[in-house]
């Protein structure tokens, strides 16, 4: 029987510019403000961590869903 595989993902955000940045560092802008976003995902699994990763960056994409 094969086991499911691990996964752990973290998320660090913060508003304003880093001076010493980690490398997949995520940038955006929002209501004015800059942040900064850095993902990290480890998994038992490369294909996983791939992933992950690449859903997350189409998304970030993506452009903003309309408030209703």
């Amino acid at each position: 029987m094969e086991s499911k595989p691990f996964v752990y993902v973290s998320i660090q955000l913060w508003a304003g510019r880093t001076q010493q940045p980690p490398a997949g560092l995520c940038e955006f802008e929002w209501k004015g403000q800059v942040y900064q976003m850095w993902l990290r995902a480890f998994a038992s699994d490369a294909g996983l961590i791939k992933a992950v990763r690449k859903e997350v960056a189409e998304r970030l994409r993506e452009p903003p869903t309309p408030k209703q």
